[in-house]
């Protein structure tokens, strides 16, 4: 992570593209990841606004607070980015360096031609109630652009550590923590929620069955990536990009203290301890073999 502050952007998604992307998982979170972030690149590169070769980071939630379904991606976006001649590191202001108004057309704009190719090579599957919406382009953009895609600019980071710290807490969250299951029985589960139109917790009880429904909204296709990396963030740029970076904010870059080593020698740093130590005598060293092998030792 570069040593600058960071903007917390969150995207969202109008109500009537759920249906659509809950028969479409996987093509539809892919679109909302690159589309949120070729917004955010289409709006640093503009010289009206920061004129920078930007990156970001971005994590994909799917729930509310209630356990509805509310796919949207959490942002990183470091304030501030390489120049056109990738000479000079140019810091934002400390305000967000779009207006939100103007993000949120890019964002719809871009993803809005990225449904329409999706529609176009016929690889979605499309809501019955909706079909006659998505067969013809007019309505469908009708209703699109009615609509207000709401971009959220959130409390900003005043460093890489404040960044990681948000990133420990929420990149690796469920649906729904143990903590906030009060009770369960008699077919029942109650759980304590926060209803973000009044800023009040609530409890909310529902029926186990509609409980286990509104969690298995959450599980994710299988082997999709929830969080990304784009821009000079991305893996492609970080033997690149990203060292100019650092270079140019003259801070030496991070090496990982464990890199290089195998993993048993990482989990003996980590752990303080030989883990293949006899823990009976403490000299002798054990060797792991399958149950039942003949002529070894265990």
């Amino acid at each position: 992570m570069l040593p600058v502050r960071y903007f917390h952007v969150v995207f969202t998604i109008p109500e009537f593209l759920k249906p659509l992307f809950y028969l479409n998982q996987r093509e539809c979170y892919g679109m909302l990841f690159a589309a949120s972030a070729l917004a955010v690149k289409k709006a640093a590169s503009n010289p009206t606004f920061l004129g920078v070769d930007g990156g970001c980071l971005s994590v994909l939630h799917t729930w509310g607070q209630a356990l509805n379904y509310h796919p949207h991606i959490h942002m990183l976006i470091p304030a501030g980015g390489l120049d056109p001649d990738q000479m000079e590191w140019v810091a934002a202001n400390k305000k967000f360096f779009v207006p939100v108004k103007a993000l949120s057309k890019i964002f719809r704009g871009v993803f809005m031609e990225k449904l329409f190719q999706a529609l176009g090579a016929d690889l979605l599957r499309i809501p019955e109630k909706h079909k006659g919406m998505y067969a013809a382009p007019e309505l469908l953009k009708k209703e699109a652009y009615s609509k207000m895609w709401h971009v959220y600019i959130k409390k900003t980071f005043k460093g890489a550590n404040q960044a990681v710290g948000y990133l420990g807490r929420y990149t690796h969250r469920v649906a729904i923590s143990n903590s906030r299951i009060l009770a369960f029985g008699d077919g029942t589960v109650k759980f304590r929620w926060k209803d973000y139109r009044d800023g009040k917790s609530k409890t909310m009880e529902l029926p186990g069955a509609e409980f286990t429904r509104r969690f298995m909204q959450h599980i994710l296709p299988s082997g999709f990536y929830k969080i990304r990396y784009y821009g000079i963030m991305s893996s492609a740029n970080s033997k690149t990009k990203m060292d100019d970076c650092f270079r140019l904010l003259n801070v030496a870059r991070f090496i990982s203290f464990y890199q290089g080593l195998s993993t048993y020698e990482i989990l003996e740093e980590i752990l303080g301890r030989d883990l293949f130590m006899c823990g009976d005598c403490g000299t002798g060293r054990m060797v792991y073999g399958l149950a039942g092998e003949k002529g070894r030792d265990p």
